[in-house]
């Protein structure tokens, strides 16, 4: 029972929860501001997060050029190095989970925008320190594999997006969505994180138009080239 318990909601690679095992986790943060803002604060100013919670997705940057030089499974052991890295810099009541590949979520319980963006300055601190090939190899003894004979180290960056509970969503999937689109707001502008924005919104949906605009524009020869 605990093997499968442990296997419906955990990631095999890196032991992270899963994305069910999150869902629930952003759930019971969202219920938990709920019941807060339905109480009155003792102090005369609420504390930082106060009926607040806050969802994280977290990309990797530059994970298919490791891939594609290294291997897939020198791609695992770097994985298994970030999670830990993720893991040991966020908070103990937060939660950590991988959704496949090489994007991370986290679900961040009486966080409001400016604590979250605590944690997204200590995750990209964490991520920062370049993947020694001494590390690297560690990991992939503890996968039994054979040794990299790499000489050079390892950057991995990350794009975090925002999302915060009620401000930018009420449910985990709507969460989970506007973090998302945060997170490509930040790749877009090279930046570390992003909080969501309704202005990225619009920007996505203006994108997804101007591709369909563009298919039906080649289809029907609408389109004129100027050299």
């Amino acid at each position: 029972d605990e093997r499968n318990q442990k296997l419906a909601y955990s990631d095999t690679l890196t032991g992270l929860p899963n994305r069910t095992r999150l869902v629930h986790s952003i759930r019971n943060a969202i219920d938990q501001a709920c019941a807060e803002r339905g109480l009155q604060p003792y102090e005369p100013a609420p504390a930082p997060g106060h009926g607040r919670a806050a969802v994280m997705l977290l990309d990797l940057d530059r994970f298919k050029q490791i891939n594609d030089t290294l291997g897939h499974r020198v791609g695992d052991a770097v994985l298994r190095i970030v999670a830990r890295r993720i893991n040991q810099a966020v908070r103990p009541a937060d939660t950590v989970a991988r959704l496949g590949g090489d994007e991370f979520a986290l679900a961040l319980p009486h966080t409001d925008a400016a604590l979250a963006k605590t944690v997204a300055r200590d995750l990209t601190q964490a991520l920062r320190a370049p993947i020694e090939c001494s590390e690297l190899n560690q990991e992939l003894a503890r996968l039994s594999e054979a040794a990299v004979e790499y000489d050079s180290s390892i950057d991995v960056g990350a794009s975090i997006g925002i999302a915060v509970h009620p401000e930018d969503g009420s449910d985990d999937q709507s969460l989970l969505r506007r973090a998302d689109i945060a997170m490509y707001a930040a790749k877009r502008n090279h930046a570390a994180w992003a909080v969501f924005d309704t202005r990225h919104e619009v920007a996505r949906l203006e994108h997804l138009s101007l591709l369909s605009e563009l298919r039906r524009a080649v289809e029907e020869s609408q389109l004129r080239a100027y050299y």
